[in-house]
């Protein structure tokens, strides 16, 4: 059942892509290219090209409280940001493009609150790895940390650090075999300057969760199995968190008792225990999402499908494995497809986007359940399809990316003035 389901929204959504190319070819026939040439080894181009046309489509909602501070134009200066962005202490924010860059390759970038952009480096794509999708990590020396999910010496991924003052330095080199592949959640780091994150294959075919020393040498902490059998998991796309209790929690998007996804804890000794397996039912399905840890101790984070109206869900889960669902996404205006995960604001309410409905939105939500539509994206020339979180400055100003629309069609970065 849950098959047919998907079948049926792709199809429909080729019809979409389909009207909208021969009425709009100028405007996204150069998008072609650059997708073809980043997932030619990858099952998702189709997906990726769908997503950003669809991104496309929608009616215009003005807001005066959102501000477009940036427009991206691929070219030397980037484009396409699919990685959320970091806050850091000086009051920058820092981030990644997927495309775009002196070598094609994607580029890591600061941004000042006010919009000035500067590029820190641009990948050179091959050895030195290509395509970083995940966000970054600030260490306490005051180097940043990140992921490129392809390239490197087996294609498979990357890990490495970079100065404020733009000096990378590659970490390590994903093999694509036992110690996983694709890297595509934010790294999160330890006490001890220990960088643990996920990768959402290699391993034994469906993902590990790895850790790595500021020096590069990395450890396998837990290998997915996948099968239903198993139970455990597969395909982790988001970072993990710190728990109170001092182990990692995060979710896997496929895999579980049902097929859609599971939230699970690990020890920083590798010990993994399945807290939820998503139904792919009113609770949602295929989390792609980090969790958030809440004041009390429980966890907050969206399924991207699944609920109500099969459009996403917002739940809580406490350490021990019992879920709440807090909402059921109804797409159209009220949005669809949450993928990017939940911050808290200034009041104790949570803050999100969803990448669908539209063109998405952004949205708040009380701990309890009631949510309110903080923006519209409408017709994209303001950004469109948001796939991660959002960020909060100290004086409560909500900051986020889009990964199209905009001025330039390749996305924009933004500040909502709560």
């Amino acid at each position: 059942m849950r098959v047919a389901k998907v079948e049926t929204k792709n199809i429909d959504q080729r019809h979409q892509v389909n009207s909208y190319w021969h009425t709009n070819k100028e405007h996204i026939s150069n998008f072609f290219d650059t997708l073809i040439h980043l997932f030619k080894d990858r099952k998702t181009r189709f997906i990726a090209i769908t997503s950003l046309i669809l991104c496309l489509i929608g009616c215009s909602q003005k807001d005066a409280r959102y501000t477009v501070i940036h427009a991206f134009k691929i070219g030397e200066r980037g484009g396409g940001p699919m990685g959320g962005l970091l806050m850091a202490n000086n009051g920058n924010l820092y981030g990644t493009t997927a495309f775009g860059g002196t070598n094609h390759a994607g580029t890591i970038f600061k941004i000042a609150t006010s919009g000035k952009e500067t590029i820190l480096y641009s990948f050179k794509g091959g050895t030195d790895g290509f395509y970083p999708e995940a966000g970054l990590v600030m260490g306490r020396a005051g180097s940043i940390y990140g992921t490129t999910s392809e390239g490197g010496a087996s294609n498979a991924g990357t890990v490495f650090k970079i100065t404020l003052a733009g000096k990378k330095i590659k970490l390590y080199d994903f093999k694509g075999g036992s110690d996983g592949a694709v890297p595509e959640g934010r790294l999160v780091m330890g006490r001890n300057g220990t960088l643990y994150g996920t990768t959402s294959s290699g391993g034994n075919g469906n993902g590990t969760v790895f850790e790595i020393t500021k020096d590069g040498k990395e450890r396998i902490l837990y290998r997915f199995e996948g099968d239903t059998n198993n139970s455990d998991g597969s395909a982790p796309k988001a970072g993990l968190v710190w728990g109170r209790d001092g182990n990692l929690y995060g979710t896997t998007s496929q895999g579980g008792s049902d097929g859609v996804g599971t939230i699970f804890m690990i020890s920083p000794a590798g010990k993994e225990k399945v807290l939820y397996s998503f139904k792919g039912e009113t609770d949602g399905d295929f989390p792609e999402s980090p969790l958030l840890m809440g004041p009390s101790g429980n966890f907050y984070g969206t399924a991207t499908g699944g609920g109500t109206s099969d459009s996403g869900t917002i739940y809580k889960i406490t350490p021990t494995g019992k879920i709440r669902i807090l909402y059921n996404f109804k797409s159209g205006k009220y949005g669809a497809i949450p993928k990017g995960g939940l911050i808290f604001g200034r009041d104790g309410n949570l803050f999100g986007t969803t990448t669908f409905g539209g063109n998405g939105i952004v949205f708040e939500i009380t701990p309890q359940g009631s949510e309110k539509i903080i923006h519209t994206f409408g017709d994209g020339s303001n950004g469109a399809c948001p796939e991660t979180g959002l960020v909060i400055s100290r004086r409560g100003n909500l900051y986020g990316t889009t990964p199209s629309g905009g001025a330039h069609l390749r996305g924009v970065i933004f500040k909502i003035t709560t």
